[in-house]
């Protein structure tokens, strides 16, 4: 049980949110936390408010000793997730975000970051169910179109894809190019796709992803010695990655064969 005072101070925080005090309404959240160590509401609003101010580490500590307390926090579980799924973590966030979903299962919100975080876990078919809901459910931000028109290339419905991707504005991040770039490729358009990678991976040098697209699109036209090249850095950024090891074993086979077919000697039939 928490003492009745701990919902007079818990409001007063929410006062000093409201004008814009969130320095005073950190530091009553804070002392409540302390003063009640196990109340879930406590860490539940120091939590979403550290979330608010773009403080991920002290918001998941403090998200995660709410839920401790009390696991029965939609909203909550959904905060969580979404940080969870900023910091990578795409399992910890999948786990948050099926036990919001038991809690509230028509939430659109829930329903995009829950794909989100499925396109992320190589769930794909899942990923374009949930984010197909939250899109027709109205929670249709253009990074969630994005993530829709990804999961439904990713399903092969290219079609679709590109009329949904066009529908949205770019972004600075680049994952409009990306898929852009994606689908240029499935459609056989390889300088295409390699202009748009060439510009993500110079954006994204140190992301290995970007540098095997670039590759990708330049191994279909026969350019093996430099996708090899590719692939060696992005392999060099990531070596856990089984996707860029077998890319790069399949271009240095193409490479190897391409050298052997140079220097081979014309062979001329014996006479009779």
């Amino acid at each position: 049980l928490q003492p009745d005072n701990i919902g007079l101070k818990l409001r007063l925080g929410e006062v000093y949110l409201a004008t814009y005090e969130a320095s005073a309404a950190r530091d009553i959240f804070k002392s409540l936390t302390e003063l009640y160590p196990t109340s879930d509401r406590a860490w539940a609003s120091l939590g979403l408010l550290e979330a608010r101010l773009h403080n991920f580490e002290r918001a998941l500590d403090a998200l995660g000793h709410a839920l401790t307390e009390n696991p029965m926090l939609p909203a909550v579980q959904l905060a969580n997730g979404e940080l969870l799924l900023l910091d990578g973590d795409f399992e910890a966030a999948l786990a948050s975000f099926e036990a919001a979903q038991k809690l509230m299962p028509n939430d659109p919100q829930l329903d995009a970051r829950h794909g989100q975080a499925l396109l992320a876990a190589g769930r794909h078919a899942e990923a374009l169910t949930h984010l197909r809901t939250a899109v027709e459910g109205g929670f249709d931000a253009a990074e969630v179109q994005r993530s829709l028109a990804l999961a439904l290339a990713l399903n092969e419905m290219y079609s679709e894809s590109r009329r949904v991707l066009g529908a949205t504005e770019k972004d600075p991040n680049g994952d409009y190019d990306v898929i852009a770039g994606y689908l240029d490729l499935q459609r056989g358009q390889y300088p295409e796709a390699e202009a748009t990678f060439k510009s993500v991976a110079d954006a994204r040098s140190s992301d290995p992803a970007s540098v095997n697209l670039l590759a990708a699109s330049i191994y279909p036209q026969a350019r093996f010695e430099e996708a090899v090249i590719l692939l060696l850095l992005s392999h060099e950024l990531d070596p856990s990655l089984e996707t860029v090891d077998t890319n790069l074993k399949k271009a240095r086979a193409a490479r190897a064969a391409e050298i052997l077919a140079e220097y081979a000697l014309p062979v001329k039939a014996l006479p009779k």
